[in-house]
């Protein structure tokens, strides 16, 4: 029962979110070794003093009913160590190598935030109709 005890102050803290209306949005970027794709979307939002510390983007494979987990990367929120009044208004980036992810597949890529104790909050994710080259 300290004031710092890790556990008691995970489980009393709220995840941070997305807003209802954030989407996700893929782009294919031209260059050598097949090029590669930029997953772009909106910062989370805090929730009740919970700010988002990182983000974790997942390709998954979507076809036929089927979803498999490709590849997945964690980083830090671009808005981490800025002041409250400025965090939760940008647009963070992440890409993938088109050379690692399987020829003409249909994938979707999924975002979900954390905070600084691990609580995560809803996934976010783009509709799958992105072909890879």
């Amino acid at each position: 029962e300290r004031p710092y005890d890790y556990a008691a102050r995970k489980a009393a803290r709220k995840p941070p979110e997305f807003a209802a209306d954030a989407a996700v949005t893929v782009e294919s970027r031209p260059g050598k070794d097949k090029g590669a794709v930029r997953v772009s979307f909106p910062s989370a939002q805090t929730v009740e003093g919970s700010r988002v510390f990182e983000y974790e983007v997942t390709a998954v494979i979507a076809e036929d009913d089927i979803e498999i987990p490709l590849e997945t990367h964690r980083f830090l929120a671009n808005d981490m160590i800025l002041a409250p009044s400025r965090a939760g208004k940008g647009t963070n980036h992440i890409e993938f190598a088109c050379s690692r992810l399987p020829p003409q597949a249909h994938v979707r890529f999924a975002v979900r935030p954390y905070e600084c104790f691990g609580r995560h909050g809803r996934w976010i994710s783009s509709d799958g109709s992105f072909v890879t080259p």
